[in-house]
Protein backbone atom coordinates (compact mmCIF):
# COMPACT_ATOMS: atom_id res chain seq x y z
CA UNK A 1 0.00 0.00 0.00
CA UNK A 2 1.87 3.61 -1.10
CA UNK A 3 0.83 6.00 1.77
CA UNK A 4 0.12 9.56 0.18
CA UNK A 5 2.41 11.87 1.11
CA UNK A 6 1.35 15.92 1.89
CA UNK A 7 3.05 18.62 0.21
CA UNK A 8 5.18 21.14 2.29
CA UNK A 9 2.83 24.16 1.67
CA UNK A 10 4.65 27.34 2.21
CA UNK A 11 2.91 30.69 2.47
CA UNK A 12 4.36 34.39 3.67
CA UNK A 13 4.18 36.24 6.55
CA UNK A 14 2.40 38.90 4.39
CA UNK A 15 0.00 36.44 2.46
CA UNK A 16 -0.98 35.25 6.19
CA UNK A 17 -1.89 39.06 7.39
CA UNK A 18 -3.72 39.92 4.48
CA UNK A 19 -6.03 37.10 4.87
CA UNK A 20 -6.81 37.81 7.95
CA UNK A 21 -6.87 41.74 7.80
CA UNK A 22 -4.72 41.83 10.87
CA UNK A 23 -1.35 40.93 12.24
CA UNK A 24 0.27 38.04 13.96
CA UNK A 25 -0.64 37.55 17.62
CA UNK A 26 1.78 38.26 19.86
CA UNK A 27 2.55 34.39 20.52
CA UNK A 28 2.72 33.62 16.95
CA UNK A 29 5.47 36.48 17.02
CA UNK A 30 7.56 35.30 19.40
CA UNK A 31 7.42 31.56 17.67
CA UNK A 32 8.30 33.34 14.57
CA UNK A 33 11.25 34.95 15.42
CA UNK A 34 12.39 31.47 17.58
CA UNK A 35 11.80 29.41 14.36
CA UNK A 36 13.82 32.03 12.28
CA UNK A 37 16.56 32.42 14.62
CA UNK A 38 17.42 29.22 13.22
CA UNK A 39 17.67 29.74 9.86
CA UNK A 40 18.08 33.23 9.15
CA UNK A 41 20.29 34.40 6.58
CA UNK A 42 23.04 36.82 6.58
CA UNK A 43 22.35 40.02 5.10
CA UNK A 44 25.50 41.83 3.25
CA UNK A 45 25.30 45.12 2.55
CA UNK A 46 22.38 45.62 0.08
CA UNK A 47 20.31 42.44 0.76
CA UNK A 48 17.60 42.36 2.98
CA UNK A 49 14.06 40.42 3.43
CA UNK A 50 10.52 41.85 4.54
CA UNK A 51 7.08 40.29 5.09
CA UNK A 52 7.02 38.71 1.31
CA UNK A 53 10.12 36.83 1.88
CA UNK A 54 9.50 35.14 5.08
CA UNK A 55 7.75 31.91 4.60
CA UNK A 56 6.34 29.97 7.25
CA UNK A 57 5.34 25.98 6.08
CA UNK A 58 2.79 23.72 6.82
CA UNK A 59 5.61 21.44 8.76
CA UNK A 60 6.52 24.88 11.04
CA UNK A 61 9.73 25.40 9.23
CA UNK A 62 10.31 29.38 8.76
CA UNK A 63 12.51 29.73 5.08
CA UNK A 64 13.97 32.97 4.78
CA UNK A 65 14.36 34.76 0.92
CA UNK A 66 16.84 37.49 0.47
CA UNK A 67 16.36 40.45 -2.12
CA UNK A 68 17.83 43.63 -2.90
CA UNK A 69 17.36 46.36 -0.92
CA UNK A 70 15.92 48.46 -3.82
CA UNK A 71 12.72 45.56 -3.54
CA UNK A 72 11.16 46.03 -0.29
CA UNK A 73 9.94 49.15 2.04
CA UNK A 74 12.88 51.56 3.46
CA UNK A 75 11.32 50.37 6.75
CA UNK A 76 13.49 47.09 6.43
CA UNK A 77 16.64 48.36 5.63
CA UNK A 78 19.12 48.52 8.61
CA UNK A 79 20.01 52.44 8.93
CA UNK A 80 23.52 51.32 10.09
CA UNK A 81 24.27 50.96 5.91
CA UNK A 82 23.60 54.69 5.83
CA UNK A 83 26.60 55.05 7.50
CA UNK A 84 28.70 52.44 5.61
CA UNK A 85 28.56 50.09 8.06
CA UNK A 86 28.14 46.30 7.18
CA UNK A 87 27.63 43.79 9.56
CA UNK A 88 25.61 41.11 7.64
CA UNK A 89 24.52 39.05 11.06
CA UNK A 90 23.43 42.31 12.32
CA UNK A 91 21.27 43.40 9.44
CA UNK A 92 20.11 40.13 9.42
CA UNK A 93 18.53 40.50 13.25
CA UNK A 94 17.87 44.18 11.65
CA UNK A 95 15.53 42.62 9.52
CA UNK A 96 14.24 40.31 11.29
CA UNK A 97 12.92 42.58 14.03
CA UNK A 98 10.84 44.87 10.86
CA UNK A 99 9.31 41.72 9.74
CA UNK A 100 8.20 41.41 13.31
CA UNK A 101 6.91 45.14 13.64
CA UNK A 102 4.99 44.94 10.40
CA UNK A 103 3.23 41.69 11.08
CA UNK A 104 1.65 43.09 14.12
CA UNK A 105 3.99 43.70 16.86
CA UNK A 106 3.31 47.62 16.80
CA UNK A 107 -0.41 45.97 17.48
CA UNK A 108 -0.12 43.86 19.92
CA UNK A 109 -0.14 44.87 23.91
CA UNK A 110 2.64 42.54 24.99
CA UNK A 111 5.16 45.20 26.39
CA UNK A 112 7.69 42.42 26.29
CA UNK A 113 7.37 41.49 22.53
CA UNK A 114 7.39 45.99 22.26
CA UNK A 115 10.92 45.80 23.34
CA UNK A 116 12.16 42.84 21.99
CA UNK A 117 11.80 44.63 18.64
CA UNK A 118 13.04 47.71 19.78
CA UNK A 119 15.98 46.19 20.55
CA UNK A 120 16.38 44.18 17.07
CA UNK A 121 16.00 47.36 15.37
CA UNK A 122 18.02 49.54 17.18
CA UNK A 123 20.12 52.04 15.41
CA UNK A 124 23.19 51.10 17.04
CA UNK A 125 24.55 47.78 15.77
CA UNK A 126 26.71 46.95 18.52
CA UNK A 127 23.71 46.80 21.46
CA UNK A 128 21.68 44.34 18.69
CA UNK A 129 22.13 40.89 19.54
CA UNK A 130 22.84 37.94 17.53
CA UNK A 131 20.24 36.00 15.78
CA UNK A 132 21.03 32.77 18.32
CA UNK A 133 20.02 35.45 20.98
CA UNK A 134 17.42 36.78 19.44
CA UNK A 135 15.78 33.15 19.91
CA UNK A 136 16.66 32.78 23.08
CA UNK A 137 15.00 36.12 24.24
CA UNK A 138 12.09 34.70 21.68
CA UNK A 139 11.74 31.92 23.86
CA UNK A 140 12.25 33.48 27.13
CA UNK A 141 9.45 35.91 26.88
CA UNK A 142 6.71 33.76 25.25
CA UNK A 143 6.73 31.96 28.45
CA UNK A 144 4.99 34.98 30.14
CA UNK A 145 2.61 35.61 27.32
CA UNK A 146 -0.88 34.11 28.19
Amino acid sequence: MKVATTPDIKVSVAEVCEVRGAGLEAHELLSLAAAAAESLPPCPKGTVFDCENVFISSRGNVEIKTVPQSKVDPCFVPPEWSKGDDDPGAAAVFCMGAVLRAAGAEQAADVDLFSLVNILTVAMVGTRPTAHRMGLMAKFVSIFIT
